[in-house]
Order: C-alpha cells, then sequence, then structure tokens
C-alpha cells in the first residue's frame, strides 16, 4: 500500500479553496500509484479553538456536500482520503476527521486527546483510533495526541501511523525527533500531515513528511509549498 501525506495552504474559513486543494492533491497522488491520502489536522475548514462552534455550524450544512464531491472523486482515482473538519454534535463540537474508500461507506474518527487550549471549545471523542483498511492496521494521530505516547502505545503493532495537524513551527524539531524515534522503537512507519498559511493566532510550519520504519526521515515538504509525499508500506 502507497499512503500519502498531503500539504495544503490553510485559508481560515475558505471552504471551497480547501475542497479543490483537496481534490487537487488526490488527482497527484493517484498519479503517483498511492492508495491512501491523509490532510491535515480540520483540513477543510481551516483550525480553529476560539470560534469552533461558530465555525462548526456554519459547515455543517455543507458536510453532506463536500462529502458527496470527495467520494466521487474517490471512486474515479480509486484512492481512499482521510480529511477533517469540526462535527457538530448538539453543543458538542468533535476534532473530526474522515475517511473516504472507493465505493464503500466513510469511516469517521474524533480526537481523544486534546490539548489543554482546546478543551473549552472541543469534547474528547470516544472512538478507537485503529483504521482496519485492505488488510492493513492502520493508527490514527490528530496533532497534539499523535505525540502523547500512551495513544501511541494504543496500537503500537499497526502497519502505519497516519498523523494529521496543524502545527506552528514552535516544537517541529522535537517532535520530528519523536515521530523518527517512534517509527524506529514500533518499527512503524509515520506519514506526517501538516498545513501551510493560517490557522487561529499562528500560522503552520508546513514540512509533512515520511519515516520509514526504521526512523530514517524518507522526504519532507518545505514550509509553504503545496504538495505530498509518499511511502509503502
Amino acid at each position: 500500500m502507497r499512503i500519502a501525506a498531503g500539504q495544503i495552504e490553510s485559508r481560515l474559513g475558505d471552504f471551497d479553496y480547501h475542497l479543490e486543494q483537496h481534490l487537487h492533491l488526490m488527482s497527484l497522488a493517484a498519479e503517483q500509484g498511492a492508495n491512501l491520502i491523509i490532510y491535515p489536522e480540520l483540513s477543510l475548514t481551516g483550525y480553529l479553538d476560539k470560534g469552533a462552534i461558530e465555525m462548526a455550524k456554519e459547515f455543517a450544512p455543507l458536510i453532506m456536500q463536500f462529502t458527496q464531491v470527495l467520494q466521487q472523486a474517490s471512486n474515479q482515482f480509486q484512492i481512499a482520503i482521510g480529511g477533517g473538519f469540526p462535527k457538530l454534535d448538539g453543543k458538542q463540537v468533535f476534532i473530526n476527521h474522515r475517511f473516504i474508500f472507493p465505493d464503500c461507506a466513510c469511516w469517521d474518527y474524533q480526537k481523544r486527546l486534546l490539548h489543554d487550549d482546546e478543551l473549552p471549545y472541543y469534547t474528547p471523542g470516544q472512538k478507537d483510533n485503529l483504521l482496519q483498511w485492505q488488510n492493513k492496521h492502520l493508527a490514527i494521530g490528530i496533532c497534539y495526541e499523535s505525540l502523547q505516547q500512551p495513544h501511541v502505545n494504543r496500537h503500537k503493532n499497526a502497519d502505519a501511523y497516519l498523523v494529521g495537524v496543524a502545527k506552528s513551527n514552535h516544537s517541529m524539531a522535537s517532535a520530528f525527533e519523536f515521530y523518527g524515534e517512534t517509527a524506529r522503537k514500533l518499527n512503524m512507519p509515520i506519514i506526517f500531515s501538516n498545513a501551510t498559511g493560517k490557522s487561529a493566532d499562528y500560522i503552520n510550519a508546513g514540512q509533512s513528511a515520511v519515516w520509514t520504519n526504521s526512523g530514517a526521515l524518507k522526504a519532507v515538504l518545505n514550509k509553504t509549498e503545496t504538495g505530498l509525499v509518499c511511502i509503502d508500506i
């Protein structure tokens, strides 16, 4: 299986632009033989903490439409995708990552471990962070939780670790060290997708990357480009 990490520019609240970028990278990933592409945290809306419920309410009427468009592209290109948006459930808002598969039903994962800064605005998810697809076991980590050892250890025998973040350059060096060491210790490739552009009150640092199961950094994008990196697992 070939997995891609897509890197797109975040433009907060510009839903149509984000959808176009998802479709563009899906096409490129399919041309490169990828079976699945993962996007950054809240990739369809851009990342917010304050104002999360307002954005979730604004995006809610578009979820079905966007899912249908992405499903059609998934069927056309025969590639699965994982993209994020804030999901409103009553008065609760979840950091949701929706996986859409070719000719198959979609599957949602909600971020389980929230940073303290997120707790006033989002609700922790309860669903298991393991995606089983095409005879592969794929562990999922969304930003903060992806760097927490208890979360990593939930499925330390997975075939790969899919990580979607909206991360600034702050602590990026330590994050890269953690992912490389985790890949080596667990013998597990890591696919890391970050955005560029603005999120909340900071600038995303890009540098989407993939690590081999030996912990080697196989490929990394720069801080501003739109594109993708791939790895075979």
